[in-house]
């Protein structure tokens, strides 16, 4: 009597399996990664200073330059299963904001490389004023009807923007990845 088994159409059955799960994995870090991004994007003050920084004369360079890098399977070795995806939230290196990331994050002096003075439009009459420096020489002048600021330096208060869209973004996607699984048939 000849012997017969089902294993072809298992086997077929578990990789179908497999590579919906996989899809699924992916899609769910992917989710997971732009969940921080936004996070991290919302924790940057928004232009012409609205939101917790009043007189932060934001250009938007700084949210734009916190990007996603899509998410790439990590293989465990001798085996076709991965052991997971890895997707990676950062600050662009060659974007425009490059030389602001830090200073915005931790906060710090600024002075003028080339010219005598950093100039800026004067602040709205509610915004914080930041601790005196030391030595430092400033005035005000008019200049096309508006009121600006001439200073030799300024100190820059630290946002913390990514350190605090961070946490944030981590507790929101915490529940992506097993909202994304429990879907997999």
């Amino acid at each position: 009597m000849p012997a017969t088994h089902n294993a072809p159409v298992v086997i077929a059955s578990s990789k179908k399996l497999y590579r919906r799960i996989e899809t699924a994995g992916k899609n769910a870090t992917n989710n997971a990664a732009m969940t921080i991004q936004k996070a991290i994007q919302a924790e940057i003050p928004p232009p012409r200073g609205a939101g917790n920084f009043p007189g932060y004369a934001a250009k938007g360079t700084l949210r734009g330059d916190v990007i996603v890098r899509k998410a790439v399977q990590n293989r465990t070795t001798g085996g076709m299963f991965a052991s997971g995806f890895r997707a990676t939230v950062q600050m662009d290196k060659r974007g425009k904001s490059r030389k602001y990331q830090l200073i915005h994050e931790y906060g710090g002096i600024i002075r003028p490389k080339r010219a005598n003075y950093l100039v800026f439009p004067e602040p709205p009459g509610g915004a914080p004023r930041n601790a005196p420096i030391p030595g430092n020489k400033a005035f005000q002048f008019f200049w096309k009807g508006r009121s600006h600021i001439a200073a030799k330096a300024v100190r820059i208060k630290a946002k913390h923007y990514w350190r605090d869209g961070f946490n944030t973004g981590i507790k929101r996607a915490r529940n992506i990845i097993p909202n994304e699984m429990s879907r997999v048939k």
